[in-house]
């Protein structure tokens, strides 16, 4: 054989980097069987409880997405499928009805992917790959209920109809949605396929025709058929053993729940989340009085964040603590991510105002906290 036939082989035999997809990815859900609760453990006033807003976070990468629906609990249970290998299940209950929903009402239990991790779904290619998705669920309230796979990047979706049969009884559920030459993703940071299990739609997302196929927005399509589940108090919905798998499968040829180990799944949760301290007496850094004006402290993230994160804090009367010159001054909070942050190193400032007493310029120490309910956390939510 000649060099350029060896050549020509080679290259006809290596795929292209476009094409070429891991041999084993992980799980594009996270945290898909709700063991990650890192603001609940952290946190003692965030239980889940009386939920009755958009925006709340109780199990990591998880979203609860209500707007004037009643109210809702959204607890760990351990109610499972057996013989699975589960072990938590969330538990969302129904607190306060809302039996006559108006327009704009609706309740989405969701969890958005990160763009660059969709990539190998090919959507938006000739060769899209079509999407199954599997999950165990279990309600007291039989009937429709409307999931849906929408395209943060494009504005495009796609919805399907599944039914609860038995009251009370763990069912899975498993569907598949085509692919979509339209909309390809941006392949960075920002969101890109969020999945969302509706559990009460108004009018203006029900009053349509189901998009069963990908197409661009159109509100009312988007949950057309769904069941009330906020129409009584007191009833449950449970979900456990979500999966978002790259290609068609059945109910049999699914492949199994990958059951990551605790500490694998919690690293893949600290990208978005990273509690660096909650409870009393916990070390968040060493730093030092760089002016008479505000206390520096250098805090190093264990993973990199999605992006620079937002600090969140908690704000009460000598809830922190420096411990210096074999004492510890107390302070009320910690007032800001500085500008010299990156992803995977932290600058925390106290600023003048809410620098302990006795501490000035030249004087270095540990930063912890002071409370029981005293807690920092570093969130890059999507």
């Amino acid at each position: 054989m000649t060099r350029a036939r060896d050549t020509a082989d080679l290259l006809t035999l290596a795929p292209t980097a476009q094409a070429t997809e891991p041999v084993e990815t992980l799980p594009l859900i996270i945290n898909g069987d709700f063991r990650i609760k890192q603001r609940m453990d952290a946190e003692s006033t965030r239980d889940g409880l009386n939920i009755d807003v958009s925006g709340n976070h109780t199990h990591d990468r998880w979203y609860l997405d209500l707007i004037s629906a009643g109210a809702v609990d959204t607890t760990t249970d351990s109610e499972v499928p057996t013989g699975y290998g589960f072990k938590t299940s969330i538990k969302i209950r129904c607190r306060t009805a809302d039996a006559s929903l108006a327009a704009g009402d609706r309740l989405i239990w969701k969890q958005i992917i990160e763009d660059q991790n969709c990539i190998i779904t090919r959507k938006g290619h000739s060769d899209a790959k079509k999407l199954t998705v599997a999950f165990w669920v279990r309600s007291y309230l039989t009937g429709t209920y409307i999931f849906e796979i929408y395209d943060l990047q494009n504005s495009r979706q796609i919805s399907q109809a599944y039914t609860i049969s038995s009251a009370n009884t763990w069912e899975k559920k498993v569907l598949v949605f085509p692919g979509d030459t339209t909309g390809q993703f941006a392949n960075d940071t920002g969101g890109g396929l969020m999945c969302n299990w509706w559990l009460a739609a108004g009018s203006n997302y029900s009053s349509g025709t189901l998009s069963t196929t990908w197409t661009s927005d159109t509100t009312a399509n988007r949950a057309v058929g769904q069941v009330n589940f906020q129409g009584t108090a007191d009833k449950y919905f449970y979900l456990t053993g979500v999966q978002l798998e790259v290609g068609e499968y059945t109910a049999t040829t699914i492949p199994p729940f990958r059951h990551l180990s605790y500490g694998q799944e919690l690293t893949r949760c600290m990208r978005y989340l990273e509690i660096v301290a909650g409870g009393d007496d916990q070390l968040i850094g060493l730093g030092g009085m760089y002016s008479g004006s505000h206390f520096d402290c250098t805090l190093n993230t264990i993973v990199e964040k999605r992006a620079t994160p937002t600090m969140i804090v908690k704000d009460a009367s000598n809830h922190f603590k420096i411990r210096v010159d074999n004492e510890a001054k107390t302070g009320d909070t910690i007032d800001t991510i500085g500008g010299r942050s990156h992803w995977r190193k932290q600058h925390l400032q106290i600023n003048s105002g809410h620098i302990p007493a006795g501490i000035s310029q030249g004087f270095n120490g540990l930063l912890a906290t002071n409370n029981a309910a005293g807690f920092l956390k570093l969130q890059a939510e999507l």
